[in-house]
């Protein structure tokens, strides 16, 4: 059977935080490159895996700017806005 916790109960279990994207005061859609380091937003959240066949870039020195909200193995991922049932477990691959 499961249980049914909050995700402040999961992080307080395992000392972890609840961290919330970028914003867009945070990250501009002038801040999109070519290549660079992916961006993950709900939209690459697919049937509880990270699709990056369409993922958005962005250059090293504004994921530096933005390393609080770099993903780990381990991590889980929602989207808080619009389809809010997608999640995703992040894996080595993913993580970053």
């Amino acid at each position: 059977m499961w249980a049914t916790r909050t995700l402040g109960e999961i992080c307080d279990d395992v000392g972890g935080i609840i961290q919330t994207g970028p914003f867009g005061s945070q990250l501009h859609e002038s801040d999109y490159a070519d290549d660079g380091v992916p961006v993950v937003m709900p939209k690459n959240i697919l049937d509880g895996k990270v699709d990056i066949s369409n993922i958005a870039f962005i250059e090293e020195a504004d994921a530096k700017r933005l390393c609080r909200h770099r993903m780990s193995a381990g991590d889980i991922v929602y989207g808080r806005r619009g389809d809010i049932g997608r999640r995703s477990l992040i894996g080595v691959k993913e993580s970053g």
